[in-house]
C-alpha cells in the first residue's frame, strides 16, 4: 500500500513538472563555466558552455543573453565572442589510453575519433597528442599542422598496462604550457589504473588536475572503466564525462566534444570593482528563448588582494628604577641632566633612523599597492605600437623610461609611458618574449602612476623576479633587473634622447 501511495505521488509530481515545462515552452538549459582565466586580472576571461536538454551545445546567443555576478554583485561584461573566433584559439590535449586492452578495433576507432575532432577545430587552434600505457609519451607537441597530427595519431599503438594517474598528471602539465589561454583535455580510457606502473595515485592526480583550471572531457570506453574516478576527474575540472559502450561510437562522441569547444562562449569580465579578498563565487545566468538558466563556480581572487601594511612597532622605553649616587664634589645638577639627555638623544636618533629605514624600504623595494592605485589593465593585441623582441625599436628614440633586453640577447629598447605595457610569452602581450613554450603563462605589466613606475606580476606561480627577489608588486628604480623565464630586462629612466 505504501509503495503504491509513493508511486502515485511521484507520478503526480512528474505530471506537474511536465505541465510546467510545456507552459514555459522549454526546459532550462545547462550552463557550465568550464574555465576562469585570471592571468590578466582585473580582466577575467571565462569560458561558458550552454547545453540544451538533449546535451547539445546552444549556438547563436549574444552578449545580451548573459548576466554575471560575483557573490550577488553585478560584474560588467567587457568582451564577448565564441570559440569560432580565430583571435581566441584553443589548445587541446588528446590523451589516449594505449594499454593492451585497447588493441584492435578500440585503438583503430580511437585514431579515427581523434582525427575527426582535430579536423573540426579552427585553423588557429592547436592540438597535442599524448599516450599512456606502461609509460607516458608525448607523441606530438602542440601544432596547428593537421598533417602532422594525422601522422602522430596514426602511429599510436596499444600494448602494456595502464598508467592512468600518470597520464592525467602529464596531460595537465602539457596543457598548462599551451600557447593559448583557452585550453581543454580530451582523455580516453577503457580501464582502471593497472599494473602498478603509475608513480602517482588517485588522490594526487585529482589534486594536480583541480587547481589547473583546465576542463577534462573524459571518455570512458566499455564496461571495465573506473567510472567513479573518471566522474570525479570531470567534476573537479568543470568538465564532462562521456560513456562509450562500444568503440564504434567514439567518433560521434569526439565530434560532439569538438562542436562543444567550437560553440563555447568566451565572456570577458571587468573585475576591478570586486574585492579580491572576499570574492568567492561567480554566477553566470543565460537567457535563452525566455528561459533563464544559471551556472556557478568557485572564484578565488585572493592572490590579487593587497597585503596589509605592517605598522612599525616602537621599542618600549626602559626607565631606571634606582637612583644613582653622585660622587662627592660633583654637582648634582650635572649628574641628573646628562643621562636623561643622552637617553632622549638616543631615542631621537633611533626614531629618525627607524623612520628613515621604513621610508627607504618603501621607496626601494616591494610594497603592497593600495586598491585605489590599481589601474585596470587594458590588453591591446591589435595595438599598432606593439613590438616584439627581435623587432623592437632600435636606434634613436626619446622616452622617459624604457625596458632594455639584456639576455638571452640584446634585442632592443622598449619605451614605457602612461598606458600599461604587458611583457611575457603570449600573443596578447605588447612585448612578446621568445621561448614561450618553456615559460607559458609568465608575464607582467608595467605602468606609471603617481610619478613612479610599478610592476605587477600576472603569473600564477611566481616566475618573475626584480633585483633577484620574487615580486608580486614592485616600485621600479633605474637599473632594476627583471628576470622572467630565461629573459632578463633592465628598467631604465632618463629625460633625454637615448641611443640603443
Amino acid at each position: 500500500m505504501v509503495r503504491w501511495f509513493l508511486a502515485s505521488i511521484l507520478a503526480g509530481a512528474l505530471i506537474s513538472i511536465t505541465g510546467l515545462a510545456g507552459a514555459g515552452g522549454q526546459q532550462p538549459d545547462q550552463v557550465r563555466i568550464t574555465a576562469v582565466d585570471n592571468q590578466a586580472y582585473p580582466r577575467l576571461r571565462t569560458s561558458v558552455t550552454v547545453l540544451d536538454e538533449s546535451g547539445r551545445p546552444v549556438a547563436g546567443l549574444d552578449s545580451e543573453a548573459f548576466k554575471v555576478a560575483a557573490d550577488g554583485k553585478p560584474v560588467r561584461v567587457s568582451g564577448f565572442t565564441t570559440g569560432q573566433d580565430p583571435n581566441v584559439p584553443a589548445a587541446v590535449v588528446l590523451a589516449f589510453d594505449t594499454s593492451g586492452s585497447m588493441d584492435g578495433t578500440p585503438i583503430e576507432q580511437a585514431r579515427q575519433a581523434g582525427k575527426a575532432l582535430a579536423g573540426q577545430l579552427g585553423p588557429t587552434d592547436q592540438v597535442a597528442v599524448l599516450t599512456f600505457s606502461n609509460t607516458v609519451q608525448l607523441a606530438q607537441d602542440f601544432t596547428s599542422d593537421r598533417g602532422a597530427l594525422v601522422t602522430a595519431i596514426d602511429r599510436i599503438a596499444a600494448a602494456g598496462n595502464t598508467a592512468l594517474y600518470d597520464g592525467v598528471g602529464a596531460a595537465v602539465s602539457t596543457a598548462a604550457r599551451a600557447p593559448a589561454q583557452r585550453r581543454a583535455i580530451v582523455l580516453l580510457s577503457d580501464g582502471k589504473d593497472e599494473g602498478g606502473v603509475s608513480h602517482s595515485d588517485r588522490g594526487a592526480s585529482l589534486a594536480a588536475a583541480q587547481p589547473a583550471g583546465i576542463p577534462f572531457f573524459v571518455v570512458g570506453l566499455g564496461q571495465s572503466i573506473d567510472q567513479g574516478y573518471l566522474q570525479d576527474l570531470a567534476n573537479v575540472t568543470r568538465g564532462q564525462l562521456f560513456l562509450a559502450p562500444s568503440p564504434e561510437v567514439l567518433q560521434s562522441l569526439y565530434e560532439t566534444i569538438g562542436t562543444t569547444l567550437r560553440q563555447q562562449y568566451i565572456v570577458d569580465l571587468d573585475a576591478s570593482a570586486l574585492d579580491p579578498a572576499s570574492t568567492r563565487t561567480l554566477r553566470v545566468e543565460v537567457n535563452h528563448a525566455g528561459t533563464v538558466s544559471a551556472g556557478e563556480t568557485p572564484l578565488d581572487l585572493s592572490p590579487f588582494a593587497p597585503s596589509p601594511v605592517a605598522t612599525p612597532v616602537t621599542p618600549p622605553t626602559t626607565q631606571a628604577a634606582t637612583a644613582v649616587a653622585t660622587p662627592a664634589g660633583t654637582g648634582s645638577e650635572g649628574g641628573s641632566s646628562a643621562f636623561p639627555l643622552a637617553v632622549a638623544g638616543g631615542l631621537v636618533v633611533l626614531g629618525l633612523g627607524g623612520a628613515g629605514g621604513v621610508v627607504y624600504w618603501l621607496r626601494r623595494r616591494r610594497w603592497p599597492v593600495p586598491q585605489e592605485l590599481r589601474a585596470p589593465w587594458r590588453p591591446r593585441p591589435d595595438d599598432p605600437g606593439a613590438v616584439f623582441v627581435g623587432t623592437g625599436p632600435l636606434g634613436n628614440f626619446r622616452a622617459e623610461a624604457w625596458l632594455e633586453s639584456v639576455a638571452p640577447e640584446n634585442a632592443g629598447r622598449f619605451p614605457l609611458g602612461e598606458d600599461p605595457v604587458t611583457v611575457g610569452f603570449t600573443g596578447d602581450c605588447t612585448i612578446c618574449l621568445p621561448d614561450g613554450a618553456a615559460n607559458a603563462g609568465a608575464r607582467f605589466r608595467v605602468w606609471r602612476r603617481e610619478g613612479v613606475y610599478m610592476l605587477h606580476n600576472l603569473s600564477r606561480l611566481g616566475k618573475v623576479t626584480v633585483g633577484g627577489k620574487p615580486a608580486t608588486w614592485a616600485v621600479l628604480e633605474d637599473g632594476d633587473e627583471i628576470v622572467i623565464g630565461a629573459s632578463r630586462l633592465r628598467f631604465r629612466m632618463g629625460s633625454q634622447d637615448s641611443v640603443a
